[in-house]
């Protein structure tokens, strides 16, 4: 059960979706960084369509995964209603 507004669900649903999508793109930047040359940067122009394409270093790629890793799993465990529900202090 959970103690969010519906607007505040609504807003972290938002949030949630967004680092998904972020997420896969990352994820497919990464593959390609394992897979392809060291070549910096090209533009491919067929006349029809302009594509540009840069190297990222797999590392990098690496950390940014796992620190939106922990964004989702922090905005799933607040729609969850995860969290500190109460607290008791004894002297």
């Amino acid at each position: 059960m959970t103690c969010l507004s519906t607007d505040r669900n609504t807003q972290l649903q938002e949030r949630l979706t967004k680092k998904l999508a972020q997420l896969d793109a990352l994820y497919l930047a990464y593959e390609e960084a394992l897979t392809v040359s060291r070549v910096e940067s090209y533009t491919l122009d067929t006349g029809e369509a302009r594509q540009t394409s840069k190297y990222r270093n797999p590392s990098e790629l690496q950390k940014q995964i796992e620190y939106l890793e922990n964004d989702i799993d922090a905005l799933q465990r607040k729609l969850a209603g995860g969290g500190v529900v109460s607290i008791r202090f004894r002297r």
